[in-house]
C-alpha cells in the first residue's frame, strides 16, 4: 500500500531543550483514516498543527504524496482543516462559507456553485444555502465544516477534536456522518480526539500517544484487545487489579504471586519468571460472589450506581484500590457495605512488565 503521508524523524520544541515531539515517525496509506489518540498533552493536535504549517520543524521531514512540505507555505498545502470551535464566518451564509476556499483559489464562478451545492447536498443541508451561521444548530454548523474543508478537494484532511462541542447524542450522529463522507470521498485523513470509543469507531488505524511518542499502532480491533503495553491498556478501558511477581509461566499465562495469592493472566512481551507485573482487566469481566474462585480479591461495596442495563458497584479491596464492576441489571442484587469477592477470569486479564511493556 502506498504510504501517502510520512513523519520522518521530526522534532517539536515551543521552550529551548522541552521538546513536544522529539524523532517523531508516523506513516499513513492513501485514502485512510488514522486517529491521533491520548490525554491531552501528549502531542496530538501538535502533530496536526506541525502538518497543517502552523508549527515550525527543529528537525525531520514531512512528505506527502511523494513531496517535502517543510517549507511548502500554509497556503500553498492543499489540506482541509476542521477545527474543535467550527471557525465559520459569522457574517457569510452556508453558501459563502463553504465557497470561500474556492474562491481565494480563483475557481471560476460556475465551478464553483457546482462544487458548493454538491458537497452542501452530501452532508444533508441543501436547501440552507441561504442561513447564517447563527441560525444553524451545533451539528449544522459543524456539516458546514466540514464541507468547507472538503469542498476544495484537498490531499489531506486534518480533523482537531470536531465533535467534543456537541452533545452526546450528537456526536454519535456526526461519527457516522464524518465515517460515511470521508469513505465517499477517499480523502487521506487524521483526526485528533481523547475519546477511545469515538476513535475505535472512525478509523482504519489508531496511533496512541503518550507524552509526544507513540505507545502503539493498529487497527481499532489490534488497539481494544491487543494492547501492547499498560499505558495503552488503561486508557482504553482496561483498570489495574494487582500487582505482583511471576512464579511460574504457562505457555500464553503466568501464575502471578499478589496480595490477594495466586492470580493467573496472559502474558504480554517482556513477561517472565520473577519479573514484577502488573495485572488488568476490563470492568465488564468482573463478577461478584460470595464464593472464592481463581483470580479473587475481597472487597467492600462502598458505591452501587444505576447505569440503565448495567449497575456499576465500587468495590474498595485490600490495598484500598476502588475496582468499578459492571453487573447486568437482572443480577445486580448486591448493595452498599456488603463483603463479598471479586472474581476474573484468567481469560480476560493481561499482565504487563513493571514499565508497561
Amino acid at each position: 500500500m502506498v504510504k501517502f503521508l510520512r513523519l520522518n524523524n521530526i522534532s517539536v520544541m515551543y521552550q529551548p531543550g522541552q521538546y513536544v515531539l522529539e524523532k517523531f515517525n508516523l506513516c499513513v496509506e492513501k485514502g485512510k483514516f488514522l486517529s491521533l489518540l491520548g490525554p491531552s498533552g501528549c502531542g496530538k493536535t501538535t502533530t496536526l498543527r506541525t502538518i497543517a504549517g502552523f508549527i515550525a520543524l527543529q528537525e525531520g521531514t514531512i512528505v506527502v504524496n511523494n513531496k517535502i512540505y517543510n517549507n511548502v507555505p500554509i497556503n500553498k498545502r492543499n489540506i482541509g482543516l476542521v477545527f474543535q470551535n467550527y471557525a465559520l464566518f459569522p457574517h457569510l451564509n452556508v453558501f459563502d462559507n463553504v465557497a470561500f476556499g474556492l474562491k481565494m483559489r480563483k475557481i471560476p464562478k460556475d465551478l464553483i456553485k457546482e462544487k458548493v451545492l454538491k458537497v452542501i447536498e452530501s452532508v444533508g443541508l441543501n436547501g440552507y444555502e441561504k442561513r447564517l451561521p447563527a441560525q444553524l444548530s451545533g451539528g449544522q454548523q459543524q456539516r458546514i465544516g466540514i464541507a468547507r474543508a472538503v469542498v476544495v478537494e484537498p490531499d489531506l484532511l486534518l480533523m482537531d477534536e470536531p465533535l467534543s462541542n456537541l452533545d452526546a447524542k450528537l456526536r454519535i450522529e456526526m461519527r457516522a456522518e464524518i465515517r460515511r463522507l470521508q469513505k465517499k470521498l477517499k480523502i487521506t485523513t487524521i483526526y485528533v480526539t481523547h475519546d477511545q470509543l469515538e476513535a475505535i469507531a472512525l478509523s482504519d488505524e489508531i496511533a496512541v500517544l503518550n507524552q509526544g511518542k507513540i505507545e502503539q499502532t493498529g487497527t481499532p480491533e489490534e488497539i481494544f484487545y491487543s494492547p501492547k503495553t499498560l499505558y495503552v491498556a488503561k486508557f482504553i478501558g482496561f483498570q489495574e487489579i494487582v500487582s505482583g511477581i511471576v512464579v511460574n509461566e504457562l505457555n500464553d499465562f503466568v501464575e502471578v504471586s499478589a496480595e490477594y495469592g495466586i492470580f493467573k493472566a496472559k502474558k504480554t512481551g517482556k513477561v517472565s519468571l520473577n519479573s514484577k507485573v502488573s495485572i488488568v482487566a476490563r470492568k465488564k469481566d468482573f463478577t461478584l460472589d460470595k464464593k472464592e474462585n481463581t483470580n479473587s480479591m475481597r472487597g467492600k461495596i462502598i458505591a452501587k450506581i444505576f447505569q440503565g442495563d448495567v449497575v456499576l458497584y465500587m468495590v474498595k479491596t485490600g490495598s484500598n484500590l476502588v475496582q468499578n464492576v459492571e453487573i447486568p441489571l437482572k443480577l445486580a442484587s448486591w448493595e452498599e457495605n456488603e463483603k463479598l469477592n471479586i472474581n476474573v477470569n484468567p481469560e480476560a486479564c493481561i499482565a504487563f512488565s513493571e514499565g508497561g511493556k
